[in-house]
């Protein structure tokens, strides 16, 4: 690690400051002007250890530390050591152990594995890929999600899935772990809460080289809940460091969210960006063909198959479209019910059980219909051309801002709007979505283009 240098002159101390107490004077001037976690977590443990030949030499308790005060306080450490001792000095940061180590050698240590039960990979055994029912609503996720599975770190690194909550993400990332266990290679699954107490607690123990192996010795890093790190300087510099070395080491990352990567806004931009470089995907709310399925599997897996009828499945599939933990939430009271009262369920019994979780206000509200409309008024083209081929710049760019709104508002699958909008291949409809974000998030003319359409669609 590079220390900082400036013009060498002969240093003339303080007479007031004895060499040891100087660093005393700086640690409670920085006290003051860092925020308190800042100081605890990088500062507080920081002691004095030499200062000889113009050169004031710090010693932090381990590398990571030592790093984060090279690369991110540096500046303002050596502000106030030149302020209270004068311009002409250089500052030195090593750890300090059993003896002085530069920072420089650090990564020349062999480390030795550690293994802790805080850091094993706990995956849920039911959620797998047999498990998952694949529909228009989430078909994408669900191929991009085994193409990473089968070839971890060939094809989409990092792959990003984001949706609300309940639709599938945290099953995908546990599937991926599964398949890729049986290749024999080691996943590391995580929710970044975790993440966040693990590395937090690393810096204060003094264990952050065993944090940093078993992180970054995975060979498939599942991070669930990105959305988490949002506002956590600290954190992000650990997980942007431990996404480089996994990154640059071949390895895969599979990264889950609750809304688009524009939207986390408080987000590091270098993260946002390096997230973004891989493969964004959506799961959307699955439709009622899909809703269908998973009851139907689910009781399949339950061997309840003949408790339930048809006529409830489709009353449950109806009054529950937010999300699937809602959906099998409803189906589990069915069940529970019939047991615990020993008779079969009627559709009159279910209809009062189960409360109709629609709004109201959502129920037929935007339709493929609707949206073709107002996209037509607005760019004044005529819903034959959308549906056309023509090419031009306009037209193209009508068309795929209808593809947007029909994959964000009316919550069609791919292929669905594909043959709306003239029997179009599903992937290039997925193209033309995911260039309506990237312009969505670096164009701010089409930004508020698009939200005034869809404030129209409500």
């Amino acid at each position: 690690m590079q220390s900082i240098k400036l013009e060498t002159k002969e240093l003339q101390p303080d007479k007031h400051e004895s060499p040891k107490s100087l660093w005393q004077a700086v640690l409670g001037n920085l006290q003051l002007h860092v925020s308190r976690d800042c100081f605890d977590t990088w500062l507080s443990k920081t002691t004095f250890v030499a200062l000889e030949d113009n050169v004031l030499t710090i010693g932090a308790p381990n590398a990571f530390v030592a790093e984060m005060l090279e690369q991110r306080l540096s500046g303002i450490v050596l502000n106030y050591v030149k302020k209270l001792v004068g311009p002409q000095i250089h500052l030195k940061i090593v750890v300090v152990g059993a003896s002085v180590t530069p920072i420089s050698s650090v990564s020349e240590i062999k480390q030795k594995p550690f293994v802790s039960k805080e850091f094993t990979s706990h995956l849920f055994h039911k959620f797998t890929f047999s498990e998952f029912v694949v529909g228009p609503s989430n078909e994408l996720a669900h191929a991009a999600a085994m193409a990473v599975a089968t070839n971890p770190a060939e094809k989409y690194n990092p792959l990003v899935i984001y949706s609300s909550v309940g639709l599938g993400k945290t099953h995908l990332l546990h599937a991926i772990g599964h398949s890729v266990t049986t290749l024999g290679l080691n996943p590391v699954y995580v929710t970044t809460e975790e993440f966040t107490n693990q590395y937090i607690s690393a810096i204060r123990s003094g264990t952050t080289e065993e944090f940093r192996f078993q992180y970054r010795n995975a060979d498939v890093l599942l991070i669930d809940d990105i959305q988490f790190l949002s506002g956590k300087e600290q954190t992000q510099e650990g997980f942007f460091h431990t996404f480089n070395a996994l990154y640059l080491a071949g390895k895969q990352i599979v990264v889950a969210s609750d809304r688009p990567l524009q939207e986390l806004s408080i987000l590091e931009k270098r993260i946002r960006s390096r997230l973004g470089g891989g493969l964004v995907v959506d799961l959307q709310p699955p439709s009622i063909e899909t809703r269908l399925a998973i009851l139907k599997s689910k009781l399949n897996r339950l061997k309840k198959a003949d408790v339930v009828s048809e006529e409830i499945l489709a009353l449950i599939a109806s009054r529950a479209s937010a999300n699937i933990r809602e959906l099998e939430g409803h189906l589990n009271r069915i069940i529970a019910y019939g047991d615990l009262v020993n008779q079969e369920v009627s559709i009159d019994i279910a209809s009062t059980l189960i409360p109709n979780t629609v709004s109201p206000s959502l129920i037929g509200t935007v339709t493929p219909k609707t949206i073709l409309d107002l996209i037509s008024k607005h760019f004044n083209v005529e819903k034959s051309e959308l549906s056309g081929r023509s090419r031009n710049s306009r037209l193209t760019k009508a068309r795929h801002i209808a593809m947007h709104l029909l994959r964000e508002e009316a919550k069609m699958g791919f292929k669905e709007i594909g043959a709306v909008l003239g029997h179009r291949d599903h992937s290039t409809v997925i193209s033309a979505c995911q260039k309506v974000l990237v312009m969505i998030s670096n164009d701010n003319s089409i930004h508020n283009e698009v939200q005034l359409l869809r404030n129209n669609l409500r």
